[in-house]
This record gives structure tokens, sequence and C-alpha cells, in this order.
């Protein structure tokens, strides 16, 4: 460290007076009160998305199932679950089939 460097060091530590210190760590602490708010609050940001996000995915998920096996039951006659690789026909082309014949 150069001497200059060193001195305004030591004029910035030293020469203060108790006023201008607690002024100095007052605004400090200011400054990590405001950063540990902020942090706490993307903290509470990015939960409640993620809680939102994952709410909506389970929604989603449960009406699409809830779609998919309604339709298929109603396609299928007498409400026979067979899967879809075991048919040899599509299930509407079935339904339709059997409520020709």
């Amino acid at each position: 460290m150069s001497p200059v460097l060193y001195s305004i060091f030591l004029k910035y530590l030293n020469f203060y007076s108790t006023y201008d210190k607690f002024i100095l760590k007052s605004k400090l602490y200011t400054i990590y009160i405001y950063i540990y708010i902020y942090i706490y609050i993307y903290i509470y940001i990015y939960i409640y998305i993620y809680i939102y996000i994952y709410i909506y995915i389970y929604i989603y998920i449960y009406i699409y199932i809830y779609i998919y096996i309604y339709i298929y039951n109603r396609m299928m006659p007498y409400h026979v679950v067979v899967p879809f690789c075991l048919t040899n026909f599509h299930p509407l082309k079935q339904s339709l089939r059997s409520k020709l014949f």
C-alpha cells in the first residue's frame, strides 16, 4: 500500500469524530437492513410464484385427466377401459361402429 493511500485510510479510520463514526455506522446499518429487506422480499416473491405455478400446473393436470377419462368413458361402450395400444381401432370410430351395428 502506498503511503498516500495509507494516510487516507488512517484519516478515514482514526480522525473522524464519534458523531461522524456513529453516522457512518448508522448509514451502514441502514444499508444492511435495506439489503436484508430486499432479500426477504425477493425470497417471498419467488416462493409465492412457485406455489402459484405448482397450483396451476396441478389444476390443469387434474382437469385434463378428468376430461380425458370422461371422454374416453363416453366413447367406449359399456365403460370398458382398454388402453389405446390394445385396441385395433380409434375409440371414436369404435364407438361409432358400436352405435351403428
